[in-house]
């Protein structure tokens, strides 16, 4: 469902896209090994990412800034950097302008 947003997205289909993310946000996992949800974590947290730029070229600030604060939350303090935090952070601070 992550590449299908990501597809969707790139392809400008913004509510294709929209909805591809909101719907893998709501994945859940209950897991004994502390490796075996990356797989579907990761996609889970990147979407909120995804989501957010999607909303902001929807022409929904507020939504838009309300996703990526939620995406930092999730991954802003992360052992693992992600190009993705860093633009993430720049684009709430055009968004507070």
């Amino acid at each position: 469902m992550f590449q299908f947003g990501v597809c969707a997205e790139t392809e400008g289909a913004l509510a294709l896209a929209a909805s591809a993310f909101v719907r893998i946000r709501q994945v859940r996992l209950v897991s004994i090994g502390v490796g075996s949800s990356w797989s579907t974590a990761y996609p889970a947290i990147l979407g909120r990412y995804h989501h957010a730029r999607v909303l902001e070229r929807q022409g929904k600030p507020a939504e838009a800034k309300a996703e990526y604060e939620d995406f930092l939350a999730h991954w802003g303090r992360a052992d693992r950097a992600l190009a993705e935090v860093d633009d993430a952070r720049a684009a709430l601070a055009r968004l507070q302008r």
